[in-house]
């Protein structure tokens, strides 16, 4: 069974617990790497519960599935009509957003992008306790001078992990994880398939394959601090898809170096068209609570004209619970030696702080 378990904002007193259809329903949240993911769920006006202290803006929660948490947040917005609740929250992440150094912090030669990165996390504990403490890491890069200041928490881990070519997760025991890869491979015990010539065999209720191209990219002129520049091309993309450039700014890095690499990691991840197969789980021949962010499974797909056999990462995980307690697992996947590619939201936001990032430092 499902519960919410709501906090204070700074998650210091347990205001109440809400039990799925006693007390909440219409209930779904998604998770992603590297991303915040929401969380949603309605609840009776008459419950004893709804009571305003406990769906305060900014009121933390943590959901969990038979005592384990799934899922770490929140509330960013209530609806509230005759009868009905609605709420909807955020993850935690959400949160770094709103976090920003005014005062100059930097990292200089000599440091590494793990130790930034943290760095980043205690500097805001410092100004106010989020709740969130130091986790685990396997990265190990040497980094140069880059510059957060007036930058978001959000938005410095964001490039850093860039930089390493990493992933990161606050967990809902409230423990902020730097790693190479999320999850694990367990691509030689768990294979999703659907065949249309064998469908006693399928254990997936829907697939959806997409292959976009409009965030490819094959030459990028990177723009750092200073006016500092950078293109990287790929040759062999071209050769596919013609020359298909773009301008990208990186305000804050400060080294040359630095900013080759940065322009080189934006290349990897966008000089090939973007292949993304979504998928539903059936819930009755998969144990979906083995599913996590970042594991590697196998994937069969043939419907008689989409023929996918190869490994993939799990990329997001939605979980739409219905009040007879049914769960609807949907999984979107990237290929095994693929690399993020935000959506095309998040792209032109990024884009958008970078250029706002870029104009204030040059007052």
């Amino acid at each position: 069974m499902y519960s919410i378990k709501i906090y204070s904002p700074d998650f210091s007193t347990p205001l109440t617990t809400l039990w799925h259809n006693y007390d909440f329903y219409g209930f779904s949240y998604v998770t992603e790497i590297n991303k915040a993911g929401s969380c949603k769920f309605s609840i009776n006006v008459r419950n004893d519960k709804a009571i305003a202290p406990n769906f305060l803006m900014y009121n933390k929660i943590i959901v969990e599935k038979s005592g384990v948490g799934v899922f770490i947040g929140y509330i960013e917005t209530l609806n509230a009509s005759v009868n009905v609740i609605e709420v909807s929250c955020l993850g935690i992440l959400s949160m770094f957003n709103k976090r920003i150094f005014n005062a100059s912090f930097n990292t200089g030669a000599g440091d590494t992008v793990q130790s930034a990165f943290f760095a980043l996390l205690t500097r805001a504990n410092l100004d106010v306790d989020t709740g969130i403490t130091v986790g685990t890491t396997d990265v190990s890069k040497a980094i140069n001078k880059v510059d957060f200041n007036r930058s978001t928490v959000a938005a410095g881990w964001q490039k850093l992990a860039n930089l390493a070519k990493a992933e990161f997760e606050i967990t809902p025991a409230k423990v902020l994880n730097f790693l190479t890869k999320l999850g694990t491979d367990k691509s030689a015990t768990i294979i999703l398939q659907y065949k249309i010539n064998q469908i006693n065999n399928s254990n997936l209720r829907d697939f959806n394959v997409e292959v976009q191209g409009s965030d490819t990219a094959n030459r990028i002129h990177g723009i750092g601090n200073n006016n500092k520049t950078e293109t990287k091309n790929d040759l062999a993309s071209q050769a596919i898809f013609g020359l298909l450039a773009e301008t990208a700014n990186f305000a804050q890095t400060d080294s040359n170096t630095d900013l080759a690499t940065e322009v080189q990691s934006s290349l990897d991840n966008k000089k090939l068209e973007f292949y993304s197969p979504s998928i539903v789980v059936d819930e009755q021949k998969i144990d979906t609570d083995t599913l996590f962010l970042g594991d590697t499974v196998k994937i069969v797909l043939n419907n008689g004209f989409i023929s996918v056999d190869q490994n993939e990462r799990i990329l997001q995980k939605t979980v739409t619970v219905s009040d007879n307690l049914r769960e609807e697992i949907k999984l979107k996947l990237m290929p095994e030696t693929g690399n993020l590619l935000p959506s095309n939201f998040t792209t032109d936001i990024n884009s958008l702080n970078k250029r706002i990032s870029l104009l204030e430092s040059n007052l």
